[in-house]
């Protein structure tokens, strides 16, 4: 779909060509592979459908609404000790928007 891009050197910005484009045919440039956030605050829009939009979850935020849902206080206890030991709860949980 793209057949431009824009390169910066210097002081110039310059748009050239990634394929072929014949006499009249319209030029294409993206804003690159940004999710919804990242083009609101750059931009400002969204794009409904984007493919690149993403939701990170906190892990804390994971853990206190299980917590609140589990009945049994000993085996969340476990549960969540596994999972730290494995180093799942050091990042963020990501939701991509095909996820959704």
């Amino acid at each position: 779909y793209n057949n431009a891009r824009l390169f910066f050197s210097g002081e110039t910005l310059e748009m050239k060509v990634t394929k072929f484009i014949h006499c009249g045919q319209e030029v294409y440039n993206t804003y690159g592979d940004l999710g919804n956030g990242s083009l609101l605050l750059k931009y400002g829009f969204v794009d409904n459908g984007n493919p690149f939009s993403s939701v990170e979850i906190p892990p804390h935020l994971v853990v206190e609404e299980t917590r609140g849902r589990m009945s049994d206080p000993a085996l969340f206890t476990t549960r969540l000790a596994k999972l730290n030991a494995g180093g799942f709860l050091e990042t963020p949980f990501e939701l991509r928007n095909d996820d959704m």
